[in-house]
């Protein structure tokens, strides 16, 4: 198993109709070209209707912003 350092400026959890999506906001580079975006890596993910800020609590030790969508 390899283990990454990856700092995370903001993490928001958007509360949908279906599943929960975690939005996690990095101090990487974007992945596409300046024309394209300019801010930095935001990695996403779905949880588990009603998990989502469970899951980031347990998981990453953060308080998210909450989103209802």
């Amino acid at each position: 198993m390899t283990s990454i350092r990856l700092e995370i400026t903001k993490v928001k959890v958007l509360i949908t109709n279906g599943t929960d999506k975690v939005l996690i906001k990095t101090t990487l580079p974007p992945p596409y070209p300046p024309c394209i975006s300019d801010g930095p890596l935001t990695i996403s993910f779905d949880v588990t209707k009603g998990k989502g800020i469970q899951y980031v609590k347990d998981n990453f030790q953060l308080e998210p912003e909450v989103v209802e969508v």
